[in-house]
């Protein structure tokens, strides 16, 4: 019987499939896998709905790679858009109370 032979015939190696939620048996870098599973998983469900994630309109797997990537810029660029919006929020009303204030003083002299 030749290697290839017994190698095919023994069963392949066990693998564990771990769960969100599961508490015995999971220990070290699993354990800190699960907990960045459980934070990129929301993140992964709002890129679905809010970039039409849904289905890939691109051919082959070069297709599918732009698909994501392109998804995952629109999504960051949501999020700096997000944050750009509330900075200049920010300096408006800082802006406003500097105004505010100014003309109450030269109203009360």
């Amino acid at each position: 019987m030749s290697i290839r032979a017994i190698a095919a015939t023994q069963p392949p190696i066990p693998r564990r499939v771990f769960i969100s939620g599961q508490k015995r048996g999971v220990f070290g870098v699993i354990k800190r896998e699960l907990r960045r599973r459980s934070a990129i998983e929301p993140v992964i469900g709002h890129v679905k709905t809010d970039s039409h994630l849904g289905r890939c309109h691109l051919k082959g797997r070069d297709g599918d790679a732009a698909n994501v990537v392109l998804s995952a810029v629109g999504h960051n660029l949501r999020l700096v858009l997000a944050w750009l919006r509330m900075l200049l929020r920010l300096i408006l009303i800082a802006l406003w109370r500097r105004l505010t204030v100014q003309t109450a003083i030269k109203q009360a002299s």
